[in-house]
């Protein structure tokens, strides 16, 4: 196999390694992906969306984020409030234990990633980074800043 193929074969079962060791992790939390997913999307937002603005987000309808929102919102994870007094157009809000779980999500990221550059010191760190901007830049044709 040529070195290039190896190489990108390589990465791409690396990052999924990460994935895959990430969401096992955060599985023991207790939610589904799709919610865990949501209430990472809710953390990041300085207002609260709507339905609407969540299924936006993640490209479906919004009778597909309804289950998901139910199930968080059973789980206290989240909680819906009126728009402006108004009943029909809710926002979703995240609680105090979603953020909680968003905060052990982080430490699960964190503690994973830890994990894959535990025998790397910071030159080879910096190495590495300097190589993926380069690959990234050959790809999105962008040059490299200086």
């Amino acid at each position: 196999m040529e070195k290039k193929s190896e190489t990108v074969l390589l990465m791409a079962g690396v990052l999924r390694m990460h994935r895959n060791m990430c969401e096992q992790l955060v599985s023991e939390l207790g939610v589904h992906h799709s919610q865990h997913r949501l209430l990472m999307n809710l953390a990041k937002r300085s207002m609260a969306p709507s339905q609407k603005d969540i299924a936006e987000d993640f490209g479906v309808s919004p009778a597909a984020v309804a289950v998901t929102i139910k199930k968080l919102e059973n789980g206290g994870y989240i909680a819906r409030t009126s728009f402006k007094g108004d009943m029909r157009q809710n926002r979703i809000e995240i609680t105090p234990k979603g953020r909680e779980l968003v905060e052990k999500s982080h430490s699960i990221f964190h503690a994973v990633d830890e994990r894959m550059f535990s025998d790397f010191d910071e030159f080879e760190l910096s190495l590495l980074l300097s190589y993926l901007e380069r690959i990234r830049n050959n790809l999105t044709g962008e040059e490299k800043k200086i």
